[in-house]
């Protein structure tokens, strides 16, 4: 079993249970968010690794990524395709991954391991 816990970040109930699965398929434990405060509250816990849905509408996704990562907290977001503006903006926050959403689907097994 890999050491570490998933943080998903989001409200989307399918995606929720694609990235569960993927979870249990690996081995991870895995919690989940909706908001800001309870996401940075769970990201301090030693190993976590966060998947963040850039379109999460409760959080200023972001500013919550820029919060991570001086905590030195890794962040895999997640984005439609056509949002390139939100992806750039992801990306110079901090982000280590933002994939189109498409993307995050075909390789949601190995960024649980990751």
């Amino acid at each position: 079993m890999l050491e570490g816990m998933i943080l998903a970040v989001m409200d989307d109930l399918i995606f929720g249970v694609k990235i569960q699965e993927a979870a249990r398929r690996a081995g991870m434990p895995i919690e989940f968010a909706s908001n800001a405060a309870l996401a940075l509250a769970k990201a301090a816990q030693p190993g976590v690794r966060v998947i963040l849905d850039l379109n999460l509408r409760t959080v200023d996704t972001v500013d919550l990524i820029r919060q991570l990562k001086t905590a030195e907290v890794p962040v895999i977001a997640y984005v439609a395709h056509v949002q390139v503006d939100l992806r750039r903006a992801a990306e110079a926050a901090g982000a280590d991954q933002v994939l189109a959403r498409s993307a995050f689907v075909t390789k949601i097994d190995e960024l649980v391991r990751l």
